[in-house]
């Protein structure tokens, strides 16, 4: 569902934000079960050097405070997240309390690799983290910002789980439902 990338708007963002190259990137409102205190103490534990660019709105939780190498970029557009999602090196999405968890299939979609809580829409093909554990979140972030073998095979393990999320298999899947109900 997302529009294609607006990769110029995503490089002003990342000028604004003072990336230059690789960057990991987590897609949510501010608010608390989302989790990102503690994805930001893993961010600190994992050691890695590239930045973690934070992209959302202002939600009913406190706001971020400024942390080394924490990039708040704010609200931005469907086009420019969905450039933002492509060139990042993994989306962290490690939630306390998540329904589906659209963001991990967006990133999957473009073959991002994820590391996420766990959530039904992710099936095999993300790292799954326990959200409570940051140094299990931090292993995570290392092994998907740089192990290339482990980058591809979450890659192509993304793209085929987001391929079988479509709206006509939901559709079959609840004709299903209600054929084996009646």
């Amino acid at each position: 569902h997302l529009p294609p990338p607006d990769h110029a708007g995503a490089a002003a963002v990342l000028e604004r934000l003072g990336v230059v190259g690789h960057y990991l990137l987590t897609v949510s409102t501010l608010e608390p079960r989302k989790n990102l205190p503690r994805l930001m103490a893993a961010y600190r534990r994992s050691g890695l050097e590239i930045p973690l660019v934070v992209v959302g709105p202002s939600g009913w939780g406190p706001s971020l405070k400024p942390e080394p190498g924490v990039l708040p970029a704010g609200y931005v557009d469907e086009g420019v997240k969905a450039a933002l999602l492509a060139g990042a090196r993994c989306l962290a999405y490690v939630p306390l309390f998540e329904g589906f968890g659209l963001p991990a299939v967006e990133a999957m979609a473009v073959g991002t690799p994820v590391v996420a809580s766990p959530m039904p829409s992710i099936g095999q093909a993300a790292l799954v983290v326990d959200p409570a554990d940051t140094d299990d979140i931090a292993a995570a972030l290392v092994t998907a910002a740089e192990d290339e073998a482990v980058r591809v095979d979450l890659a192509g393990r993304g793209r085929r789980r987001a391929g079988e999320l479509t709206w006509a298999e939901s559709a079959r899947q609840h004709v299903e439902l209600w054929r084996t109900l009646l």
